[in-house]
């Protein structure tokens, strides 16, 4: 708990000395005072990252309502495995994969068009 009981006035130092500067600019002082530091990324710096896309870690996919969209790749990279260039499914959309997933728990299908009927799902 000490270690909040001058987190106000931390927090106020840290604005002062960063209020006015630019991202980038505040980085480079950190880094150079040794400090560990990175910048957190706009969507359109991570998409436009090279190392982004030499990783693998968007993958071009299809989705049924909005065409072409990017989607997360794994970050899990192995040495001896092949690279997936492109996801084996496309994301589901909303209630896709429902009566399969009430299926595999019991639900039989006069159940599950009850719960339809009533709006459950």
């Amino acid at each position: 708990m000490t270690r909040l009981a001058n987190v106000d006035e931390v927090d106020c130092e840290v604005a002062g000395w960063t209020r006015g500067k630019r991202r980038d600019e505040l980085i480079a002082a950190l880094i150079a005072a040794g400090v560990p530091s990175a910048p957190v990324r706009t969507v359109e710096e991570l998409t436009a990252d090279p190392e982004v896309a030499r990783r693998g870690m968007l993958l071009d996919s299809e989705f049924p309502t909005r065409g072409a969209i990017k989607v997360a790749g794994s970050p899990i990279k192995l040495s001896e495995s092949p690279e997936l260039k492109h996801p084996r499914i496309r994301p589901p959309v909303l209630g896709e994969h429902t009566a399969e997933v009430l299926t595999s728990i019991g639900i039989d299908a006069a159940e599950l068009e009850r719960l339809r009927g009533d709006g459950v799902v």
